[in-house]
């Protein structure tokens, strides 16, 4: 692998660091490039890797953070809701953008029955900013 190839991978995974660190950023941008198919995808993928995050939190020397690593999203959702991570409205946004992202990834044309594919985004942005995620571009951590 020459020092080109190995810059550019360094490069690509600084960026996806860089979306998970901005999620509700990232998701405005693919609503702005009316980029639907992965507006809600990754919408799912922060659910999964945010919500995670929170329930290791909540249940900190409880439960062995290994055993959330074979978590399913609807899990995850299900796992927030009963433990009053979150509310019954955002539950809800969460399953519906859930069960649009299945239908998209298993069948793209299903996108094209979608009415107003950034409304739904938008909802998914409420749930990430119910998890306490900042609304801005910036890493989390700097």
């Amino acid at each position: 692998m020459s020092l080109l190839d190995v810059i550019i991978k360094l490069l690509e995974l600084w960026s996806i660091r860089l979306k998970f660190e901005a999620p509700i950023y990232e998701l405005r941008e693919a609503v702005e490039k009316e980029q639907w198919f992965s507006g809600i995808v990754m919408a799912t993928a922060f659910f999964e890797f945010w919500g995670l995050e929170l329930l290791k939190e909540k249940f900190e020397g409880k439960i062995s953070r290994d055993k959330f690593e074979d978590l399913r999203l609807e899990e995850i959702i299900l796992l927030l809701y009963s433990s009053e991570v979150i509310n019954q409205p955002i539950y809800t946004k969460m399953m519906e953008v859930k069960k649009v992202r299945n239908k998209i990834v298993h069948n793209p044309y299903e996108l094209l029955e979608l009415d107003k594919p950034e409304i739904l985004i938008e909802k998914a942005i409420d749930c990430l900013k119910a998890f306490g995620l900042p609304d801005k571009k910036e890493p989390l951590n700097g």
